[in-house]
C-alpha cells in the first residue's frame, strides 16, 4: 500500500489542484481511512506527504537553470509564494539561497542535508 500511496502522489504532484481528497479519490479511498494508513505507514499526514514529495522533486530542480517560480509551478504549486513559504518553513532556507549555495556541494552531499529534513 504504501508503494501505491508514494506512486499516486507522484502521478499527480505536479496539478495545483491535487489535493487529499483527490489522492483519496484516485485510490478509491474515504479521506479518514487514507489519513490512518499514510500515518501508519510514513508518519505524517496525508498533506504533509504529498508537500514532502512536492519538496523533494523540487531539490533537483534547483539545481538547474530554471527560475524559482517555473520550479514552484512544475512540482504543483500554484505560486511560487506558497513554495517558498513551504520550503523556507521545511528547510530553514529560502529556495533561492539554497539554489545558491547547492552550487558548491555534490549531489550526494545535497541528497544527505535534504533527507534529513524531507521525512522529519
Amino acid at each position: 500500500m504504501k508503494k501505491i500511496i508514494e506512486e499516486e502522489i507522484k502521478k499527480c504532484y505536479t496539478n495545483t489542484n491535487f489535493t487529499v481528497l483527490t489522492l483519496a479519490n484516485n485510490l478509491n479511498l474515504s479521506q479518514s481511512y487514507l489519513r490512518d494508513v499514510v500515518h501508519q505507514l510514513f508518519m505524517m499526514s496525508p498533506k504533509k506527504l504529498i508537500e514532502t514529495i512536492r519538496l523533494n522533486e523540487s531539490v533537483s530542480l534547483l539545481r538547474s537553470n530554471m527560475s524559482i517560480y517555473s520550479i514552484s509551478q512544475k512540482v504543483g504549486y500554484s505560486n511560487s509564494r506558497s513554495y517558498r513559504f513551504a520550503f523556507k518553513n521545511r528547510f530553514g532556507i529560502s529556495p533561492l539561497r539554497f539554489k545558491e549555495n547547492a552550487k558548491e556541494k555534490s549531489d550526494t552531499e545535497i541528497r544527505i542535508l535534504i533527507n534529513k529534513q524531507l521525512w522529519k
